[in-house]
């Protein structure tokens, strides 16, 4: 999973608005889960874990788990009935001067 910074710009705004740093785990557990929201249901950590082994990202178990619950203190994910995480920010829309521009 290559993690560019034009491609991740508004999961950086995202982060930041969360008044979060950005930081690699908390870009590549976000993309991944924009990416395995296929359903209105959640994702397990040990899913989203599994999901960034199999794209060759060297997360532990426990630093998803710890990124995951940081992330859902501020706002950004909540957790369905059955444990599982969902973005909580998805309806947030970015303002035109947040876009990244094209130089």
């Amino acid at each position: 999973m290559d993690v560019l910074p034009m491609f991740n710009h508004p999961i950086r705004v995202l982060l930041t608005r969360a008044g979060l740093k950005v930081s690699l785990p908390r870009l590549k557990v976000l993309h991944a889960l924009q990416q395995l929201r296929v359903s209105a249901a959640g994702v397990s950590a040990q899913e989203l874990h599994h999901f960034l082994r199999a794209e060759g990202e060297p997360l532990s178990l426990q630093t998803v788990r710890q990124t995951l619950r940081g992330m859902r203190c501020h706002g950004m994910l909540k957790q369905d009935l059955d444990g599982g995480w969902l973005v909580g920010a998805e309806d947030i829309e970015l303002e035109p001067s947040e876009l990244p521009q094209n130089s």
